[in-house]
Parts: structure tokens; sequence; C-alpha cells
């Protein structure tokens, strides 16, 4: 082969080509797949809102269940935190796949916002707000995560989450002991699969 072949995307403009030794040269860039999924309208927040837990017991505020065809993927999963009016460290909590309980039966539903705000598109799948004392029943219970006492903002361990299709889970907090007001909002930052 004499020369070079160039080989040029007729949309972007990019192209590769090969050299004179045989070798194949590109010039490409990257974009974390979260973004690219924003930009198709393909990325969502699933957020609480303000819950505010009267009790010191366990209380599962979100459910998110996936009734797609394409797995969802959370990148980081994070909690705000206000004041607590007990005493000690907070416990977080994850059931993966539960069947039941108040939080799936009684929960209040929401919709995730689409966070390309010219997108039209939506996620499908069930989504749950709970509150003081909302439960769930079946599925498997991860170790529950300490979360210090006074800390306000946290992004929480495990990640990335893959929700494959008819997957789903649930967050349960605990306050501290003797808890008798305490405002949390949980965020959930979810994109599909690039397919």
């Amino acid at each position: 082969m004499s020369g070079l072949t160039n080989l040029v995307d007729a949309l972007t403009q990019r192209g590769s080509r090969v050299n004179t030794r045989n070798q194949l040269e590109v010039a490409a860039s990257s974009e974390p797949q979260g973004v690219v999924e924003a930009l198709l309208g393909g990325a969502f927040l699933a957020t609480t809102g303000t819950v505010s837990l009267t009790g010191s017991g366990y209380s599962h505020i979100i459910y998110i269940k996936n009734n797609e065809e394409v797995q969802w993927v959370i990148d980081v999963l994070s909690g705000t935190f206000g004041a607590t009016f007990g005493i000690g460290d907070l416990l977080m909590q994850f059931t993966i796949n539960p069947t039941g309980g108040t939080l799936i039966t009684a929960g209040t539903d929401f919709t995730p916002a689409n966070l390309n705000f010219g997108s039209s598109k939506k996620l499908t799948g069930d989504f749950k707000i709970g509150s003081t004392g909302s439960t769930v029943s079946g599925g498997t219970s991860a170790a529950p995560a300490l979360i210090p006492e006074g800390v306000t903002l946290r992004e929480f361990p495990g990640r990335p989450i893959v929700l494959a299709p008819g997957s789903s889970f649930s967050m349960g907090i605990k306050p501290g002991a003797d808890n008798i007001s305490m405002n949390v909002q949980i965020q959930v930052p979810i994109h599909r699969e690039l397919t």
C-alpha cells in the first residue's frame, strides 16, 4: 500500500487512517455514559424531596423498580440529612428486590425528572416515597451503613448500582435513638444503559 488511506465520518468529520506502516491512527474523544445519556434524554433524577422522620426505627423512604427492557445505571446515590433531635449515628440499609410492605403498597407515587429539560422521555418503572414507619418485606437486605452523627450530605458506597429489567431496591433510614424529628432527602440519578 502506498501513501495514506483516510476514513472520515461524514457527520462528525472525525476519522482514522492507515499509515505507511499499516498502523491504524485514530482521533477520538470520550464522554461519560451519563453525559451521553443526558444529551439523548435518557438521564433522570429520582428524589424523595424532604421526608420528615419522627421515630427512631427503620423507615423505608424510597423504592425504585425497573419495568423497562434495558438496564438502568445509578452512578452515585446520595442523601441529605437535617439535624436530628435524637442521640447517636444514623443507619442506612438497602433491600434488594423487596416484594411487599407498606412502602410498596401505600407509598406516594412520583415521576423522576428528566435531566435534559428539552426531552419528554420518561422512565417506565415503579417509584414510591415512604414516610415514618414505612416498611418493606421479602428481598435481600444488605448490611447497614453507618452515617456518623452530624454528617449532613453523604454519598453512599457501592457504586455503580445496576438495576436489571424487573429488579428493584428500597432504602431505609434509621435515625439515632429517641429521634423525634429529622428531615431526610435521598437523590438517585439514573441513566439507561447505552445500547
